[in-house]
């Protein structure tokens, strides 16, 4: 078992796991029901991420993280107070774009100590973030003006 890359996709993981909870805490937020669909839908994408990265864990040997970690716990906790007072959709898409960008931050400073197979699934899952992370933006602006 390769302990570094292990390491890595752990870190990973939990910023999947923050991306998760973003979706999970903010989607109630989202009054439109067809953006929350749609929003559900990236959810289950972050979801079947976790799910990939786990198992590869497990493949290399290594036991998944099952939680985002105390970054997760902190975020979590600061992301609550800044809902408070604004406009509710708003600002749940500003929160999920914040756990998405969060989660895209961490593959990519994941790249460079992965190699591999590993590399590939991270960064066939970066792309996907980009491609939620440019979709909440088009959300964002749509209920801005």
């Amino acid at each position: 078992m390769d302990n570094k890359q292990v390491g890595v996709l752990n870190h990973v993981l939990e910023g999947t796991y923050l991306g998760i909870d973003s979706f999970t805490k903010y989607l109630n937020n989202i009054d439109d029901t067809s953006l929350r669909h749609k929003l559900e839908d990236q959810e289950k994408l972050y979801r079947d991420n976790a799910t990939q990265l786990s198992s590869h864990i497990r493949d290399l040997g290594g036991n998944p993280s099952d939680n985002p970690g105390l970054k997760g716990i902190m975020t979590n906790v600061t992301s609550t107070m800044k809902l408070m007072g604004k406009d509710k959709t708003v600002k749940a898409l500003e929160m999920i774009r914040n756990g998405v960008e969060t989660a895209i931050d961490t593959k990519e400073e994941a790249m460079r100590e992965l190699s591999g197979e590993s590399r590939q699934l991270i960064e066939s899952q970066l792309q996907n973030d980009k491609t939620i992370l440019s979709e909440v933006k088009n959300y964002l602006d749509g209920f801005r003006h």
